[in-house]
């Protein structure tokens, strides 16, 4: 059951550049017994490791998916994580001690989840107006959305795909298949840095987790290799419809919970 939901995920993190952290995370809360919090830094690391391997797997040129307008973007990117990952940690040990305290935690993040990720889906949608709906990119903005993109990665344990893909795309004008490669390269640095790293400092790697690892970035090779013959509104598409699934299937569980 695991391996066939990290192979699927990981393929949709390597057709569209992101969206893995989205399903990963409730995977591990809802099937593995996670807490949303023990879930964050596994799930990123699951993330962003298939990430890179999926970049390195790619013979194709780093022109493809750099840029210096990245710079900004991943620093707010990583600022983001830490700070974000050290206010959950301290209100789950000073604040929200109890275990009932961080279950309604959980839950209060998954439904937080909820209107980011059909804000993300529309504006993933491919537009006839697109030149109307751009904006001027540059470095502050590049270090604002950065930061929310953190933000999210260390409260959700996502990659910030689903924003990043989106943001690129429309706001510094990158094409489609451009922006999936830069946010391959930013989730792989996010989730190294802020997945991984935590968890070989506070000895938390097992086997199961390396394991996990290969799976998904199995998954994740197979989906570029499939992205990079489909056309740009295809995979715009594809991105907009799967964040919009996503996010109505939270929203279904969480309402089951409530009532």
């Amino acid at each position: 059951m695991i391996i066939a939901a990290l192979l699927i995920i990981g393929f949709i993190l390597g057709a569209i550049g992101g969206g893995a952290g989205l399903l990963i995370l409730p995977v591990l809360v809802y099937h593995q017994n996670f807490s949303s919090i023990e879930a964050a830094p596994i799930s990123m690391s699951l993330v962003g490791v298939s990430a890179m391997i999926t970049l390195l797997s790619q013979r194709t040129s780093w022109k493809e998916w750099w840029s210096k307008d990245l710079i900004t973007f991943i620093g707010g990117s990583l600022f983001m994580i830490y700070l974000t990952k050290w206010l959950l940690m301290y209100l789950k040990t000073n604040i929200l001690a109890t275990k009932e305290g961080v279950e309604q935690l959980d839950h209060f993040i998954m439904l937080l989840f909820i209107p980011i990720i059909f804000f993300s889906a529309w504006h993933a949608w491919p537009r006839k107006s697109f030149a109307q709906n751009t904006t001027v990119w540059n470095r502050s903005k590049g270090w604002g959305w950065g930061m929310l993109t953190g933000s999210l990665a260390g409260i959700f344990g996502a990659g910030g795909g689903f924003i990043i893909v989106p943001v690129l795309h429309q706001g510094a004008q990158f094409p489609i298949q451009k922006a999936i490669g830069a946010s391959l390269l930013i989730i792989t640095i996010n989730g190294t840095l802020g997945g991984l790293t935590p968890l070989i400092i506070g000895h938390q790697m097992n086997i199961n987790i390396f394991i996990w690892m290969i799976w998904m970035a199995a998954g994740a090779i197979t989906g570029r290799v499939w992205s990079k013959n489909q056309t740009p509104e295809v995979l715009k598409k594809s991105l907009a419809i799967f964040l919009s699934v996503v996010a109505t299937a939270i929203f279904v569980k969480e309402i089951n919970y409530l009532l």
